[in-house]
């Protein structure tokens, strides 16, 4: 266990530096409990802790249960009643109410090329909140922060060590480029949640149908989208980037189909 310094440093560090954790909070008490209203204890991914929740049974059941709140992916409140949690026969009589935030790692977004449907696409992904990369071979005058350039796209993907889970983009200014990062990427085996092409259904086939033969792929990749996006209609760069940003918060959101939220009105005199 980690000192508990300053718990709120620690919670505002991880937060910036996009880490997945969990923050355990006392929200009520009674009785006699070992724990302090408004103490607080975080919990790593590695199931390693910060902080004290007053220690004892309590705490070690709440360790113990950690791996099944992270895969919960959500937060929520649990009450305890000492007594029956208690391996001892100690009849304190307290009671504790928790509450256990869950603070997500944001989704990794490689996007590989800096060309027009990128940048209209950024516009929607600042707005997004989404935590993303982008990869270009060419030398740009004023890159932005977000963007590495002049960089060998090959060499790139097989250095970099890329979270499991993380979304592509793959919309490089030439087919060759876009070949050569789609094969890169699925000879790492590098379990991605989704790698979207953008390309016509044509060149998505042509270049599978290599791959498939190169790489001996099986026929169906369920990650891989081409053509990339949702069919929203329009052509046009801000309606083509508005689909593929529609299409990763599908994705994000962990939903299969999109509904509308329109009510059916019934007219009640019928």
């Amino acid at each position: 266990m980690e000192p508990d310094t300053d718990i709120y440093t620690s919670i505002a560090r991880k937060i910036n530096q996009h880490q997945e954790f969990l923050v355990v909070h006392v929200v009520d008490i009674k009785g006699s409990t070992p724990a302090e209203l408004g103490s607080k204890m975080i919990i790593n991914s590695d199931l390693s802790s910060q902080g004290t929740i007053g220690g004892g049974e309590l705490e070690h059941l709440i360790l113990t249960r950690a791996e099944d709140y992270f895969k919960l992916k959500k937060s929520h409140f649990e009450n305890f009643d000492l007594n029956e949690i208690s391996s001892q026969q100690i009849n304190c009589g307290g009671q504790i109410s928790l509450f256990i935030e869950y603070f997500p790692s944001p989704e990794k977004l490689f996007i590989f090329g800096y060309g027009h449907v990128a940048k209209e696409l950024i516009l929607f992904l600042k707005r997004l909140d989404w935590n993303y990369t982008v990869i270009d071979h060419r030398k740009f005058s004023s890159p932005p922060p977000f963007l590495i350039s002049q960089i060998n796209y090959h060499d790139f993907i097989h250095s970099y060590q890329f979270p499991p889970g993380s979304y592509y983009l793959i919309m490089t200014p030439s087919h060759q480029y876009d070949y050569q990062v789609l094969q890169c990427l699925l000879k790492r085996e590098l379990q991605p949640k989704y790698i979207g092409l953008l390309a016509s259904s044509r060149k998505a086939r042509n270049m599978m149908s290599k791959l498939v033969q190169e790489l001996c792929l099986p026929p169906s990749l369920s990650f891989l989208f081409s053509p990339v996006g949702l069919d929203l209609g329009g052509k046009k760069l801000p309606e083509i980037a508005l689909s593929i940003a529609s299409q990763l918060q599908l994705l994000r959101s962990e939903k299969t189909k999109f509904d509308h939220l329109t009510i059916k009105y019934e007219d009640p005199s019928n």
